[in-house]
Formats: structure tokens, sequence, C-alpha cells
């Protein structure tokens, strides 16, 4: 069938879609990823007004991650595109996934904000509250999604409808300026916030040291409020920790891949079988998430249990140095957060 003399108003033609082994993986990586944080999402909403900073991001983190695991599910592709807007919009937005690879970004952007957060709440417990409120933390997040959509608009200017043959395809730019975005984009879309994220967990290492150093074992302070804060902030900075390891592992190669085409040194990367692979790996950090807060916080897993009624029994008491901590303190152990 020759596409230059079809009619403008020609039906649509879709691809089959077939179960290769990518597609299947990618199917199952957004079951996991849909179910897994819509739970977290659940978990955060159910806290009401006991949310604090921290509840902010992580809610808007997994919502990111929800979308990019909605929006990542296996679709037919059309073969055929007709002249007119419903074709010029389906390959400026689907055929270019922009939404989804919005969302990607925004998930990057607020783990880096949840980083900094991390290094604050260590480094001034006592002024955290002040410093990171609830209300400040949403305005970063809404900058966090600004900011992903602005440095996707390269995507949809490269993803163009071609009305001779029908077909969507994509344009690259000129060669200087196709390489020059492709640094500028590699640099604030991966660089910069891998930057922060080490920069800050190194920071916070040395702080929890020095802390460390402060709380000898002698018995006198086990049963100290400060103490236990510590604690507190190290059990949730470790967690969040584990989370920025597990987004470098799965989207550094593909960043660096991506990187390399677009300096035209690796010019078979996109939709090569490697690119297959590594695109399956970047997924698995948005589905990943809800399974390490499952297994590194307890009060998540509490909380996620009585929501799913599998421990149909209240809460248990804290433990008497809790109450201990709490009578003499008046400190909440909420997100790791500590009082003005």
């Amino acid at each position: 069938m020759n596409k230059t003399n079809v009619s403008a108003n020609f039906d649509w033609e879709w691809i089959p879609l077939t179960w290769e082994w990518w597609v299947i993986v990618q199917l199952v990586l957004s079951v996991i990823g849909i179910i897994g944080n819509i739970l977290v999402i659940i978990v955060v909403i159910n806290r009401g007004k006991t949310r604090f900073a921290t509840d902010v991001l992580i809610g808007n983190l997994a919502f990111a991650d929800f979308l990019t695991s909605l929006l990542m599910i296996p679709r037919p592709r059309s073969d055929l595109v007709p002249d007119n807007w419903k074709g010029m919009l389906y390959c400026r937005i689907e055929y270019s996934n922009v939404f989804m690879w919005i969302s990607t970004v925004a998930s990057v952007f607020i783990l880096t904000v949840i980083s900094v957060e991390r290094l604050v709440a260590v480094k001034y417990p006592l002024k955290f509250k002040m410093i990171f409120t609830a209300k400040r933390s949403r305005r970063l997040v809404s900058f966090s999604w600004i900011g992903a959509t602005v440095l996707n608009v390269n995507t949809l200017a490269i993803s163009a409808h071609d009305i001779e043959n029908h077909v969507c395809k994509t344009e690259l730019l000129a060669h200087v300026v196709h390489m020059t975005i492709g640094v500028l984009l590699f640099m604030f879309k991966y660089l910069m916030p891998i930057a922060i994220m080490i920069g800050s967990y190194v920071k916070i290492i040395q702080i929890l040291r020095s802390e460390a150093r402060n709380f000898q074992p002698d018995g006198r302070t086990a049963f100290h409020p400060a103490r236990q804060i510590s604690k507190t902030m190290r059990r949730m900075t470790r967690t969040v920790l584990i989370v920025v390891i597990v987004f470098i592992i799965c989207w550094s190669p593909d960043q660096i891949c991506f990187f390399l085409f677009n300096l035209k040194l690796y010019p078979t990367y996109l939709y090569s079988d490697i690119y297959r692979v590594l695109v399956c790996l970047g997924f698995v950090n948005s589905c990943s998430n809800p399974l390490i807060y499952s297994v590194r916080n307890k009060k998540f897993r509490t909380e996620l249990s009585h929501f799913l009624c599998i421990s149909p029994s209240d809460s248990k008491l804290p433990s008497q140095v809790n109450r201990s901590v709490v009578k003499s303190g008046g400190i909440k152990l909420i997100s790791g957060q500590v009082p003005k």
C-alpha cells in the first residue's frame, strides 16, 4: 500500500501488540508500580493532619512514580496517522510518550528535594519543621513538575507528523543544536540531581558519624531524647538513601547511553535491544520504592496492614523507651520528624 496516495480522511491503522519479552516485562513492572504506589499514596493520605514535609514529598514521589507506571503500560502503535489535528496530537503526545517522561523527570527532581530535606533534618533537627514546612514542600513539588515539563519541551519539538507519508517520525535538530540540547538535558535531568543527592548524603554521613561519637555506650545516654531523635533520623535517612541508590543503579545506564546517542557516539542505541533492556531497568525504579518502604519502615507496614485489614487489632503501644522519650521531650516520631 502506497502511503503517499492515502487520503487524509482514512481510518487509523494500528500495529497489533506483539508479546515480546520486553513488552511482558514492561507490563509486569507497570502493574507492580501502579499497585505499590497507590498503596503508598493511600497510607500518606490516611495520616491526615499528621502529615509532615516528608509525608508530602514521599506522597508526591509515589504519585509521580504511579503516573510513570500507568503511562508505561504497553499500547498498540498506529501504522497510519490521519492528516488532521488528531494525528498531530497523537504524534506529539502519544508517539513521543512525553507525559511519561515528564513524570519520570519530576520523580528525579522530587527525590533530589527529599535528599536535601533529609540533610536539613539531620543537620538542624530542632529547626527542621520551621525550615521544611508542608506548604514549602508542596511549592518545591510544583517547581519540580514545572522544571520537568520545561525540560521535555524538546521531546515535543522532535516528535513530528509526516503528513505526506501519514506516519509519526522523530526529527533531529541541526547537529550542533542537537548536541547542545543533549548536553544540557544530561546535566539538568541527571548529572546535577545525582550530584546533589550524593553531596547531601556525604554530608549526612559526616554529621551522623560526628553525632555517634557524642553518644558513648556508657548506659547513661541510652534513653536520652536526643539519642532517640538521632536513631529516628538515621533510620529514615537510611531508607531514603536506599531509594537514591536504587535510582542511580536503575537510571544511570540508560541516561549515559542516551547521552552518548545525543553526542552521536552511540548512534544505534535508540530502540536497540540494549535500549529495551536499560529502559526496563529504569522502570524498575518506579515500582521499587513501595517495596523499600515496606521492608525498611515498620510504621509504614503497620499502617498498610491496617488499611488492607490484614491485622484487625489496634496498633501496639510504643515501647517503654519510646514512651519515656515522648513524655520527656514531647517528640513525635512520625516520618522521623521532631517538634519545633
